[in-house]
């Protein structure tokens, strides 16, 4: 299953064995659109030879909405939440009160772009829901530390702080590329329409 269609969630596919790839409609759009492939010759340009063995593989198996797969006896419900990316998706396992949050939620803080920012009133929206989901016990993002509820609280602050202007409260022991990310992030908001 792919979160999304960044380099870092969906370029090591090649190395499983899998009749089937699950992921968002936008998810495949990438991929034939060349999107994907082209990520990868700007990898290949930057650093020859690190990602020769790449194979792209795009998905088999698309959705639009939600997808519910059985994966021998526990149901894992696949829900589209656009945000970091317009195809990202959250995996919800409800008989574990588990949810893999992909990029969606991250930790210190998420990462965006010109994209991300369109797309920041439905990101608060569909999180603000997901963090009233009963039964929640643990989030699990793409990057950074596993929680629970309080990281799409967290993260939805961290949102509304910046989409508003406001100077969100950081860690102060963030990382160089965190402190980055957080500058770069109230930059495009404040540029942005």
């Amino acid at each position: 299953v792919y979160s999304h269609a960044d380099w870092d969630h969906c370029w090591g596919t090649s190395g499983l064995i899998a009749d089937t790839v699950i992921a968002h409609e936008a998810c495949a759009k990438r991929f034939r659109s060349g999107d994907v492939a082209n990520r990868l010759a700007e990898k290949q340009t930057e650093a020859p030879g690190q990602w020769d063995a790449v194979k792209l593989i795009p998905p088999t198996l698309t959705f639009t909405k939600t997808l519910t797969v059985d994966l021998g006896g526990v149901l894992v419900e696949l829900h589209h939440l656009p945000g970091h990316t317009e195809d990202c998706i959250v995996a919800w396992i409800p008989q574990w009160g588990v949810l893999l949050a992909g990029d969606t939620v991250e930790t210190p803080l998420p990462y965006f772009n010109t994209e991300s920012a369109a797309l920041l009133p439905q990101w608060i929206s569909a999180l603000e829901g997901w963090g009233t989901t009963p039964r929640m016990n643990v989030v699990v993002p793409a990057h950074g530390e596993v929680g629970d509820r309080s990281l799409i609280e967290r993260t939805v602050t961290y949102l509304r702080d910046v989409q508003a202007g406001k100077t969100p409260i950081v860690p102060a022991d963030m990382t160089a590329f965190y402190s980055e990310t957080h500058t770069k992030n109230q930059a495009l908001m404040q540029s942005h329409p």
